[in-house]
Formats: structure tokens, sequence, C-alpha cells
């Protein structure tokens, strides 16, 4: 009797065991199964990232970070630097400039693009649309953000500057080489621009 009683109990204890383990396993299957989830949203939220076309503020290297070509970066108080190299030194600084709401740059593989706002394609990004003809300080393409044509340009009223800048350049790549005109202006100034050139206005806009 007592050798058929042990018997009893430990058929009992292996089933109590085998059920554990089973249970174990289903929960293990279950995280395993709420992990994909959790992967497949993360790998989900990076390709849109990437079909966006749109890179955050940071420093990139171009031809690994981001491809060579030019972006529009756009904010509300923005910072754009280009390097030759990573060392931080000033002699490898190429070309920075602080702008408002919106301007372009040119990189190429293997130097290194530094910027605060959000940095879009240019090909990619939205052609600006001017309301009544009217134009903000910022950087501008001329035949895709603005009509080629002649504008009259005024200082901006109540700005924290005594004057305002007006550029003309012919490429985005921040060069002083392709600078094709530049002033300060305290009142006014007309200025005529064409396709593919660029208009940069620092406190100082078209009013339309």
């Amino acid at each position: 009797m007592k050798k058929k009683l042990i018997v009893i109990m430990l058929a009992g204890m292996l089933a109590v065991s085998t059920a554990a383990c089973g249970g174990s396993g289903d929960d293990s299957s279950a995280d395993n199964a709420q992990e994909t989830d959790k992967g497949g949203d993360s790998s989900s939220e990076k390709n849109i990232e990437i079909q966006t076309g749109q890179y955050a503020a940071g420093m990139y290297k171009i031809g690994t970070d981001m491809p060579a070509g030019t972006y529009l970066v756009t904010g509300d108080e923005g910072y754009v630097e280009v390097s030759s190299d990573s060392s931080g030194e000033l002699d490898s600084v190429l070309t920075n400039d602080t702008f408002t709401d919106r301007t372009y740059i040119t990189v190429s593989d293997g130097q290194y693009l530094q910027f605060e706002g959000t940095a879009t394609p240019a090909d990619d990004a939205p052609a600006y649309e001017a309301e009544d003809g009217y134009y903000p300080e910022g950087k501008y393409l001329v035949g895709k953000d603005i009509p080629a044509g002649e504008y009259n340009i005024s200082v901006v009223e109540n700005s924290d500057l005594d004057y305002g800048y007006v550029e003309i350049s012919s490429d985005a790549s921040g060069s002083v080489d392709a600078i094709i005109s530049s002033e300060n202006i305290e009142t006014n100034i007309y200025r005529t621009v064409e396709d593919g050139q660029f208009l940069k206005m620092v406190g100082a806009e078209i009013k339309g």
C-alpha cells in the first residue's frame, strides 16, 4: 500500500512539473511574440523616417549618414556648418551660417554637415508658398520658391537689427566665390534674380 501511494505521489508531482514547464514555455512564446511585435513597430517607424527623407538636428558624415546634395534646412532660428573633417578645428570649417526660418546648403561626399533644425533634400522639399507675394527673411531658390524677376526688398520693421542684409548667390555651397552680389541696406533696395540663383535675406523682407 505504501509503495502504491508513493508511486501515485510521484506521478502527481511529475504532472505538476510538466504543467509548470509547459506554462513557462507558453509565457516565453508570448514574450517573444511581444518582442517581435515591438521590433516590427520600431522597424516600421525607422522606415517612415527614411521614406520622409528628413534629417533631425545633429552632425552627419556625407556619403555615410546622408547622401551628398543640396538640402533645405528649416527652423525658427538655426545654424549650419560644413567642415572638411571631424577635428573640430577652425581650419576645417568650410562654411557656416545662422539663419531664420529657412536656408539651403550643398554638401559633398567626405564632408561633415552640422545643423540645427530639420534638413530635407531640396528635390523633395515643397516649394515655398508666399501669401500675397510676401517673403520673410530666409533663403529662397529662384524658380522654385520665388519667381525670377525684380523685387523691392526692405528692412524688417521693428527688427533687432538696424539694417538688413541681401545676398544673391549662384549656388548653395556657402562659398564666397558663389556670391554674385551682397549688401547691407538701411531702408530698401531693388534686386533682380534669375532661375537657379539663391536669394538670401537677413533682417529684410519682400512685402509683396
